[in-house]
């Protein structure tokens, strides 16, 4: 589920959803969408949260090494620190 990368939010059925305000009701109506194991599913968001954060956090630092960091990297970083923790 990519919603969160639509500035203007996304048109899923009638229910037009806003990224910044998808929240665990919505992860759970994707699970059983989808027909997933509810307690795997989370399981991979936590994992992958995790796995998103520490990454966004090496990149910073390989950017400053390399010579290529831009103040860009700092809002992808708050955007991803602000959205993990609702994916889980």
């Amino acid at each position: 589920m990519s919603l969160g990368v639509y500035r203007d939010g996304v048109e899923v059925g009638r229910l037009e959803l806003d990224p910044e305000r998808i929240g665990l009701e919505h992860w759970s109506d994707f699970a059983y969408d989808m027909r997933l194991d509810p307690a795997g599913f989370e399981r991979v968001r936590q994992e992958l949260a995790a796995q998103a954060q520490a990454q966004a956090q090496t990149l910073r630092e390989e950017a400053r090494v390399e010579g290529w960091y831009d103040e860009v990297i700092e809002a992808i970083l708050q955007s991803i620190a602000s959205r993990a923790p609702r994916v889980v």
